[in-house]
């Protein structure tokens, strides 16, 4: 995955370790960013 993909669509990126990335994503950007290839998988917390 590309970071300057996600920044362009205002994710934060907190960290990254390995293939790991620890993210904050706007609730109104989630739908576009899962169809993003790229993801093994996404864990939603509040």
């Amino acid at each position: 995955m590309d970071a300057t993909v996600l920044e362009s669509v205002a994710v934060k990126i907190l960290t990254k370790t390995g293939k790991t990335w620890s993210t904050q994503i706007p609730v109104d950007m989630l739908e576009e960013v899962v169809d993003f290839s790229g993801f093994d998988y996404i864990q939603i917390e509040e």
